[in-house]
């Protein structure tokens, strides 16, 4: 049977009111009412997603976010809430691919910043994601932040200094410098990594040469 149409929309007004003023439990309470009219309704049934999650109702609220999501896959304000819930629940693997989803949506959707936020998200929850860390770079380098751009491809090149990968490393940080030809922490970091390949290229020459004939005499004697 069909709902009153008025009913549905005082109660949702009262919800959204009720969310304005962040008073949680009275918004959960009305967009729950409205709901009652029409079951299937996909605003009130976000709303009802949203209060229950403000009011730390993770599991009830991830459900109706799954359903949402599973009726529009290309819905970007269920998969955050489903990335922000998953965080909240301790879950951050869920959390974290959520939050990579999230940014490939808005790629798609030519929404390059919004990515940008997305891949924030990742990094904030599991910062040794270096392939997302240099997504992210390339995507700040073409929004035309080099500021920022460069800041990314230094912290690329010091982590990956940290594990002795020091040609990715040098080219992060040249990456960098090219950006900003101005940088000196670049060319510090550059100098560094630089004698660091030219010790170990001689230390392998040393290593590789062939002993002495003495030597060799005196081991065979």
């Amino acid at each position: 049977m069909a709902g009153n149409r008025a009913l549905y929309d005082r109660a949702m007004e009262q919800s959204r009111e009720a969310a304005r003023q962040k008073n949680w439990e009275e918004a959960l309470k009305q967009a729950v009412r409205a709901l009652q009219e029409f079951l299937s309704d996909a605003d009130a049934r976000s709303s009802v997603a949203v209060a229950l999650f403000n009011t730390g109702k993770y599991p009830q609220a991830l459900q109706i976010f799954e359903e949402l999501r599973g009726n529009d896959p290309n819905n970007p304000f269920a998969l955050e809430y489903l990335a922000r819930i998953h965080e909240r629940m301790g879950t951050t693997a869920a959390a974290v691919a959520a939050y990579t989803q999230l940014a490939d949506l808005q790629l798609e959707r030519r929404l390059g910043i919004r990515a940008i936020e997305a891949l924030r998200e990742v990094l904030r929850l599991r910062p040794d994601a270096d392939d997302q860390r240099l997504r992210m770079a390339r995507l700040i380098e073409e929004s035309g932040s080099p500021s920022e751009a460069t800041n990314e491809y230094l912290e690329l090149a010091r982590r990956c200094q940290a594990q002795s990968r020091i040609e990715e490393a040098t080219t992060y940080a040249e990456r960098a410098l090219r950006i900003d030809s101005s940088s000196r922490e670049a060319k510090e970091l550059i100098a560094t990594l630089h004698e660091t390949l030219s010790n170990a290229a001689q230390i392998a020459r040393v290593s590789g040469a062939p002993r002495s004939e003495g030597r060799s005499t005196m081991i065979g004697a």
